[in-house]
C-alpha cells in the first residue's frame, strides 16, 4: 500500500530506532499489528502516514473505521483534500461543515463507505455522531497533534479529556473492544509526552508504547537573538533579505495588531508581506493561506492561528518577533520551515523581560471558534 496508495517506495530513513530501523516503519508497523503508540516524529517526518497506512488497511480487509482527532478544521480540510485521489473514503465533520454537506457525510460513515473519519474533539459531545460511531467497527482512535491534549485540554478547550471516555462508552455499550490508540505529534516536552501518555493509557486501559524521533531536523538552524524591541524590524527585514531567496518567509507576531505594523512596515521597506490572524474573515483567511501557499504572496506575519494548519515545503525562514507561549508552540511554528528538506533558518528575537512579559500575559492563542 505504501507504493500503490501513497506513492512511496520507501519509509524515509531518518529517524531510526536505535537498531537502524525507520521510525516512520515500526509506527506504520505497530498500526498495522493494532499496538497503542504515541509517536513523536520531527515536523515534515511524514506522521501522517503512520496512522494513514494503517487506516488504508483496516478498511480494505476489515470495513473498519478509523477515527482521527484533530484541533484544526483547515488541517482536517487540507488532509481530506490532501487524500482525495488516494483514499477517497476520507471524510472530515466539524463544527462549520456547511449545512448541506453534513447529511451526506453522515450517511456516507453509516453505510460503510468511509474508512477514515477527521473528528473535532467537541463532535465527541454530539449524540448524533456517538450514535454513528455506535454503527461501524472502530479499528483505532488516532490524535494528530496529541500535544494539544495538554497543551489545550485544561481550560481552552475542555473536551480534549472527554475524547477516550466517550470512545470507551460507545464501544462498551456495543459490546465491542476497546480500539487501540495512537498519538502522534512533532512538539513535545518531557512533562507533556508522560502526561498526554499517562492520560490515554487511563481512558482507554491500553499500554501505549513510547516511540521517540526527537524534534530536531538536520536542515533546519534555530537561534535565539538577543535583540531590543526598538530594533526587531530592522532586523526582521535583514533576515528576510538574507535568507528569503526563491522560497518563503513567516513572521510570528505575538497579537492581531502586531501582525498589521509589521505587515506594513516590511511592505514600506519593499518586502510585500500579508497579515494572517483569527481577526480576519474565516474566507479572507483562507484566501491569504492559499495565496501563501501557491507563493502568490512570498512572506506572510501571522499570529499562531497560521501554525498547525500550513504545510509549504519552501519556506526558508520563520521569525519569531515575540516570545511563543511555550516550548511546544515554538517548535511547532518553527518547523513551518524547511519541509522540503533543504537548509531552513528559524530565529527567536529574543530580550530581557520577555519571559515576565509573556508568563504575565499567558500562554494565550489567536485561534477563533470558527477554526476549530
Amino acid at each position: 500500500w505504501l507504493a500503490e496508495v501513497f506513492g512511496f517506495e520507501a519509509f524515509r530513513p531518518s529517524p531510526t530506532s536505535p537498531d537502524g530501523t525507520p521510525l516512520q516503519r515500526l509506527l506504520v508497523e505497530r498500526g498495522l499489528r493494532g499496538l497503542s503508540t504515541f509517536g513523536i516524529l520531527p515536523t515534515g517526518g511524514g506522521k501522517s502516514l503512520c496512522f494513514q497506512v494503517p487506516a488504508e488497511a483496516r478498511y480494505r480487509l476489515l470495513g473498519q473505521l478509523t477515527v482521527v482527532i484533530s484541533p484544526l478544521r483547515s488541517l482536517m480540510k487540507d488532509q481530506v483534500d490532501a487524500l482525495h485521489h488516494r483514499m477517497p473514503h476520507a471524510r472530515a465533520i466539524y463544527g462549520g461543515l456547511p449545512a448541506l454537506l453534513r447529511p451526506e457525510v453522515l450517511a456516507e460513515v453509516a453505510s460503510g463507505a468511509t474508512g477514515l473519519l477527521y473528528l473535532s474533539p467537541e463532535q465527541l459531545r454530539n449524540a448524533s455522531i456517538q450514535r454513528l460511531l455506535a454503527q461501524r467497527e472502530l479499528g483505532a482512535v488516532v490524535f494528530d497533534e496529541a500535544h494539544c491534549l495538554s497543551q489545550w485540554g485544561h481550560d481552552f478547550r475542555t473536551d480534549y479529556p472527554y475524547v477516550l471516555k466517550a470512545i470507551r462508552g460507545i464501544v462498551e455499550a456495543e459490546g465491542a473492544p476497546m480500539p487501540p490508540v495512537f498519538l502522534f505529534t512533532a512538539t513535545s516536552s518531557h512533562d507533556t509526552t508522560t502526561e498526554v501518555r499517562a492520560h490515554a493509557e487511563a481512558r482507554s486501559g491500553h499500554a501505549v508504547a513510547l516511540l521517540d524521533g526527537g524534534s530536531a531536523r538536520e536542515n533546519l538552524a534555530t537561534t535565539v537573538l538577543d535583540v531590543p524591541e526598538a530594533r526587531r524590524l530592522d532586523v526582521t527585514a535583514e533576515l528576510v533579505r538574507e535568507h528569503l531567496g526563491a522560497g518563503a518567509a513567516i513572521v510570528f507576531c505575538g497579537s492581531r495588531r502586531r501582525t498589521e505594523e509589521v505587515a506594513a512596515e516590511l511592505t514600506s521597506r519593499g518586502l510585500a508581506t500579508v497579515a494572517y490572524h483569527a481577526g480576519l474573515d474565516a474566507d479572507e483567511r483562507r484566501q491569504r493561506q492559499d495565496a501563501f501557499l501557491a507563493g502568490a504572496h512570498r512572506i506572510v506575519a501571522a499570529t499562531n492561528a497560521f501554525g498547525m494548519g500550513v504545510d509549504k515545503p519552501d519556506v526558508r525562514l520563520v521569525v519569531h518577533l515575540d516570545m511563543p507561549g511555550s516550548l511546544e508552540a515554538f517548535l511547532q511554528e518553527a518547523g513551518r520551515a524547511g519541509r522540503d528538506r533543504e537548509p531552513a533558518l528559524a530565529v527567536l528575537l529574543w530580550s530581557p523581560g520577555d519571559a515576565e512579559a509573556r508568563f504575565a500575559l499567558g500562554a494565550t492563542s489567536d485561534l477563533g471558534a470558527d477554526d476549530l
